[in-house]
């Protein structure tokens, strides 16, 4: 079975500039993204695409991609708001770190990074050769319905819940690229683990609390993955927890999420990069 993947990464976060220079989020956002790209060991390259400031050269879907996202509520005075969109990578290939750790060792030279429970941490993912067969897609919904209860109490406190994201996709925004290895970690062996024993036989072989979940992820080995990464997520966590039911949305909570669609259907950079094969 093949076991190497595809992945590309959205980092949700707040930079508070360290200096007082700037009369603009925009004029921040030109000078992190200028002072990247000057940049020669970089793996990938950014451009910045705001809505005041779009971005059409030819190397988009191939470059790291700083935008904005409408979910992010900042709580502190001068924070900017920010995601950071990666380009498809091969997990196979070491260089993809490299890439993101670039990224997260640039932005502490210009700012302070901070998040809240509106900052999210999303991992994409796809085989390197062939697409999903119906069977890969059976496996994994089984075994995400399977492990549900012991996946949330493996996420943080203040995503569950979440509106969002209510599926697999729930990882805290963060603001060191070790999390983010952790978390690509998590997802890439879940997939993994999903398509080589996702059957109702299989998957019955597995306790359904958190060290079950441990286990069904370290079972199966992927190339270029680290099991210890998987360490801190699990550190003190046993037994299950019944994910909440989302209810009734409150006015306000319905309106950012009509708005988060809208934003979604206008634009939507990681879905555009997915088509292409990574540097």
């Amino acid at each position: 079975m093949e076991t190497n993947y595809k992945i590309g990464i959205e980092v949700e976060l707040f930079l508070q500039p360290n200096d007082n220079v700037y009369t603009s989020k925009e004029d921040f956002a030109k000078e992190l993204v200028s002072s990247y790209r000057q940049i020669k060991e970089n793996v990938h390259l950014m451009h910045l695409d705001l809505d005041e400031c779009p971005y059409f050269g030819p190397n988009r879907l191939t470059e790291w991609t700083m935008e904005e996202d409408c979910s992010l509520e900042t709580d502190r005075p001068g924070q900017i708001d920010a995601e950071f969109s990666s380009p498809v990578m091969y997990h196979s290939n070491p260089l993809w770190r490299r890439s993101v750790g670039s990224v997260f060792k640039h932005l502490r030279t210009l700012a302070s990074l901070q998040v809240n429970h509106s900052c999210g941490f999303h991992v994409h993912i796809s085989k390197q050769e062939r697409p999903w067969t119906l069977e890969d897609l059976k496996r994994v919904s089984r075994a995400i319905l399977y492990f549900e209860s012991s996946m949330e109490l493996v996420v943080p406190e203040h995503r569950r819940g979440n509106n969002y994201t209510v599926e697999l996709r729930r990882g805290p925004g963060l603001t060191a690229e070790i999390d983010a290895f952790r978390w690509v970690e998590f997802v890439v062996r879940f997939i993994n683990s999903a398509r080589n024993i996702g059957t109702r036989w299989g998957l019955s072989q597995y306790r359904r609390d958190v060290l079950g979940l441990h286990k069904f992820l370290c079972d199966y080995p992927v190339p270029n993955s680290n099991p210890n990464l998987l360490e801190p997520l699990f550190a003190g966590k046993t037994g299950v927890l019944e994910p909440r039911r989302l209810g009734q949305l409150t006015p306000e909570q319905a309106r950012r999420l009509r708005d988060k669609d809208d934003e979604a259907k206008n634009k939507n950079t990681i879905k555009e990069k997915w088509s292409l094969i990574p540097m």
